[in-house]
Formats: C-alpha cells, structure tokens, sequence
C-alpha cells in the first residue's frame, strides 16, 4: 500500500474487514528519497485520511488504535497554530490544498519530517473524544532512534545514539513492536490520547533538566519558506 497514494489506499481498504479490532499504524518515511510534499503527505494525510474515513466508521466497541509519530513529534502542543488548518481539513482533498498553499514542495523531504510528525501527533489528539464516544481508544508511539532500513537517512549510528536516552544504544525494532502491541491489548484498556515514549528516559531527563530538549525549536514560518524559495 502506498500511503501517500489516496487510490492505493482506498483500494487496500476494499480488502480489509468491514469491522477492525485494532489498527496498528506503522507506514512513514525519513523523507530521504522524497521531496517535502511528498514526505508529509505519506507521513501525515494518508494516516489522516485513513482515521477519518475508514478507522472513524470500521474500528469496533473496545477497539483501539496505535499509530507511530516520533520522538520529533514530541513538542506538537507548543506549535499547534503552524499546523490547525492541515490538522482540522477535511478530507484527502483538502488537507493536501492546505498543504500545496505553502509552496514548500522544492524543499528536501527531510524538512518535512519533524513537521508531518507533530501533524500526525495533534491531529491524533484532536480525534480522542470522536472515538472515546465510540468506546474506541487512540494512542501514539514515540520512538527513540531505532535500528530500522530509514536509520541511515538520519545519520551515523553514533551520532544518534544521543538520542538513545541512558540505553547508550539505539533500540531494536521488537523494542518497538512490544509496546505497540500493548497499546492495542486488553492491559491498556483505560489508555486514549496517550503519546507513549520508547527512548529508555530521554524525555524524562529532558523534563528534569538532565538532558537538553533537541526537539523544542520551531520548524518554520511556512510563508518566510515560500517566499524565500520564489525569490530564488
């Protein structure tokens, strides 16, 4: 399925049961291989669109909902304003009109990844109570860096161990598939508009001063973008 695709996935969907225990959303890029446009619409709206117009009607009663962000996603709450209009459009149409209004599409994709992740990350909150009517729970995952095919497209290994919290080591991917799973099981039943960090107490030591924020900067004025990129 090619999330940045909206055929691609609607017809993925005509092959998924018309009722959903749990959905585990995992799909995203670095950006590496993509220009802007592209990283945040595989990133953030095909996610979006497939909350808002499958998950929202085939997600059963005491169903749940685990989606991945990133650890780059972390400070969503500080810069909601740069990111409403994408975050409450409505629909695949409009979300991308939202976002071909910044005219960032020359910029490298990478650019784009903080950006789609903090997206993904205020639009999830937004949907808490939609789906807390309907006795559906919603959760994000905030990874640490993890030993995945994308790490190279960050860095060398040890200049992302920096962000490995006090493991001193990146994390494996069944480090992340556990906590996924217990996002969507039983033992997290009184658990919704939860962002779950797997960084081994990075965020903790960020939080007690220990550890300075790398994620607390503003990404950028999408109007000061576009019209230094028309100047160019």
């Amino acid at each position: 399925v090619d999330v940045g695709n909206k055929k691609s996935i609607d017809n993925a969907f005509k092959h998924v049961p018309k009722k959903i225990d749990c959905f585990f959303g995992c799909a995203g890029v670095s950006g590496a291989n993509n220009n802007f446009n592209e990283t945040f619409t595989i990133n953030f709206i095909g996610s979006k669109y497939i909350i808002e117009k499958y998950l929202s009607k085939r997600v059963v009663k005491n169903g749940a909902i685990a989606i991945i962000t990133s650890i780059a996603s972390s400070r969503w709450e500080k810069y909601m304003d740069e990111l409403k209009k994408a975050v409450n459009a409505n629909g695949w149409d409009a979300t991308v009109k939202e976002m071909e209004s910044w005219k960032l599409e020359k910029l490298p994709g990478m650019s784009a990844y903080t950006v789609s992740k903090r997206a993904l990350g205020q639009y999830i909150a937004t949907m808490i109570p939609f789906f807390a009517k309907r006795g559906v729970r919603i959760n994000a995952l905030l990874p640490s860096v993890t030993d995945t095919k994308l790490l190279a497209d960050f860095g060398k290994k040890k200049t992302l161990i920096k962000f490995s919290g006090l493991a001193k080591r990146l994390a494996d991917q069944i480090e992340m598939a556990g906590p996924m799973i217990f996002l969507n099981s039983n033992m997290a039943s009184y658990l919704s508009g939860h962002d779950l960090f797997v960084d081994y107490g990075n965020e903790g030591m960020i939080k007690s001063k220990e550890l300075k924020d790398q994620f607390d900067v503003k990404t950028f004025s999408f109007k000061d973008v576009a019209s230094k990129i028309a100047k160019k």
